[in-house]
Order: structure tokens, then sequence, then C-alpha cells
């Protein structure tokens, strides 16, 4: 377990570049943050202005043993166009957790090593929901040309 702690102060106004640390540990932008929460189990505790505490909804995610195997099964290899991996295996949310995407079978993808970690949390790709299931297009980030981070 993850504990990431928020300061809605300096976190909103920043859209999570600031504000945001992790338990015993250094301060953490949006895109690590991303990365914590797709693949950990993840505590979030925040305090607004004044020290209230705020509701964050969810606290954590965890995708169950069976449905991973039942996925891994389904997609059998890398789901991104063009790749034929069947290494290094990863389970990913289509829609991230952290915007609201379900831990169902629907919105879970199996991805190599490379476009999950490389492309997608290190480039900022996301996968196309609307392109073909066992073929998967990558978009590339919507704030210019895709650099490495």
């Amino acid at each position: 377990m993850l504990t990431v702690f928020v300061d809605a102060t300096d976190a909103a106004p920043s859209n999570g570049e600031a504000g945001v640390w992790i338990d015993s540990g250094p301060r953490v932008g949006r895109d690590t943050l991303d990365a914590i929460l797709c693949d950990g189990i993840v505590e979030v505790t925040a305090k607004a202005a004044h020290g209230t505490p705020l509701d964050m909804g969810r606290r954590a995610r965890v995708i169950p043993p069976r449905l991973r195997r039942f996925v891994l099964a389904r997609d059998d290899g890398c789901i991104v166009a063009g790749c034929t991996s069947r290494h290094r295996l990863q389970v990913h949310h289509i829609v991230p957790w952290s915007e609201g995407g379900t831990a169902d079978a629907g919105n879970l993808a199996t991805v190599c090593w490379y476009h999950h970690h490389v492309a997608i949390h290190g480039r900022g790709f996301t996968i196309d929901p609307g392109s073909p299931a066992c073929r998967r297009r990558l978009i590339p980030p919507s704030n210019g040309p895709p650099t490495e981070r």
C-alpha cells in the first residue's frame, strides 16, 4: 500500500504538478502519480486550504488475479496495432483508473512492457477506445509531439 498526500491548494491550480507527494518520499508530478495509480494499491489523503480532509472517492484499485488471467488469455498478446509481443505482458486500463475507468474486462487490455511503460506512461500516449479490440491504436498526447518524460 502506498499513501499519496495531496494539498488541494497547490494541486488544483497546477493540475497535479505541485502539491502531491508520497508518504516518506519525494514530491511527485502528475505522470508519476498516473503510473502509480495504474499499477498500485494507493490510498489518497487530501486536505483543503484550511486543513479539512477532502473526500477523494475510491481509495484503491486492484485487478483481481482471476480477471487479470482472463484478460491476458482473451487478448493473447499485446493489443497495440502492429505489435506481436507475447512477452512481459501487463494489463492496463483503457480509460485510466484516475479518470474514473473501471476494473472490468471491457475496460482492460493487454499491453507489452514497452507499450505500457514507455509509450503510455513515459510518453503520454493513450489507447484509442474506438479502435478494434485486438489491434488498438495509440493516440499521441494532445500537448504536442511526444517527448520523453
